[in-house]
C-alpha cells in the first residue's frame, strides 16, 4: 500500500519544529515539520509496516504512533518538542492528537537527563570540529573559520542544556525560546569559545542539584502511555 494515499488522512499531529518554534530562525534555516500518524488496520494487523514518512522541501517527518511513542519514552528531545508546541505552530491537531497533549506529563522523569545531556554533548563534539571537514554548508564553516567553533552547535548545545535545567525544576519544556535573542547571539558568535562552555559547566551543575530535589519521577509512565496508545489506534482502527 502507497503510504501516500492514506498519511496526511492518519495524521493526528502535524506542527512546525526547530528554529521556527525555538524563535531563532535566520534567512537561512530550513522550514521543520514533524508530525505523527495513526496507520491503516492493515499496518497494525497485517504484514505492511509503517515506522515513518521522511520528505524534503519543506523538511517533513511524520513518525507512526509507535514509533513516536518509543522515542518519547526514550526521551528524544526533538520527540518529546512536539507535545510542548504552542498551538499557533500546529498545522494539524485532532482529538487523537490532543489526548497526546492532554497526556504529556506521562513522558517526564528523571530519566531525561541523560537523553538531554547526550544530544548535547554531540553539539559539543560538533561544535568542536575545525578540521575542514567540520561542515559542508558554506556560511557555517566561514562562521567555524572566523570564530574558532560552530556556532549552530554551540546554540544547541546551551539550548539543550537549559531546557534540561527546566525540565526538571518546572517539569515542562519550554520549547519557544525565553532567551531566543540570547541564542541568536550565540548562534552568530558575539559568546566567545570559553563563555560557551562556562555557561556549559554551570548548567551541568545546575541540573545535578536540582536532581536531588525535584520532584519528577524516576522513570516515564509507560503502563500509562501504553494504554493510552492502545485507545488511540483502537479508536481509529477499529471505531
Amino acid at each position: 500500500m502507497d503510504i501516500h494515499k492514506w498519511l496526511n488522512d492518519r495524521v493526528i499531529l502535524e506542527a512546525y519544529a526547530g528554529s521556527k518554534v525555538y524563535g531563532t530562525e535566520t534567512k537561512d534555516s530550513d522550514v521543520d515539520l514533524r508530525g505523527v500518524a495513526v496507520p491503516p488496520r492493515s499496518y497494525i494487523y497485517g504484514l505492511n509496516n509503517f515506522k515513518h514518512s521522511v520528505e524534503k522541501e519543506p523538511d517533513r517527518t511524520i513518525c507512526s504512533i509507535h514509533r513516536w511513542a518509543d522515542l518519547a519514552l526514550k526521551g528524544n528531545p526533538n520527540i518529546l518538542e512536539l507535545l510542548w508546541t504552542p498551538e499557533s505552530y500546529f498545522v494539524k491537531k485532532t482529538r487523537e492528537g490532543q489526548l497526546l497533549i492532554d497526556n504529556r506529563e506521562m513522558f517526564l522523569g528523571k530519566h531525561l537527563k541523560k537523553p538531554y545531556f547526550g544530544y548535547a554533548m554531540h553539539q559539543l563534539s560538533r561544535m568542536q570540529r575545525l578540521n575542514k571537514n567540520a561542515n559542508t554548508n558554506p556560511r557555517r564553516r566561514a562562521d567555524v573559520e572566523k570564530f574558532g567553533f560552530d556556532g549552530k552547535n554551540a546554540q544547541h548545545l546551551v539550548r539543550l542544556m537549559r531546557t534540561c535545567f527546566e525540565v526538571i525544576t518546572e517539569e515542562t519544556i519550554h520549547v519557544q525560546r525565553h532567551d531566543s535573542q540570547e541564542l541568536l547571539d550565540i548562534r552568530n558568535g558575539k559568546w566567545t569559545y570559553e563563555k560557551v562552555i562556562r555557561e556549559m559547566k554551570r548548567l551541568e551543575d545546575l541540573i545535578d542539584q536540582a536532581m536531588i530535589t525535584t520532584s519528577l519521577p524516576a522513570k516515564p509512565d509507560r503502563e500509562g502511555v501504553d494504554s493510552l496508545i492502545i485507545n488511540i489506534v483502537s479508536s481509529m482502527v477499529e471505531g
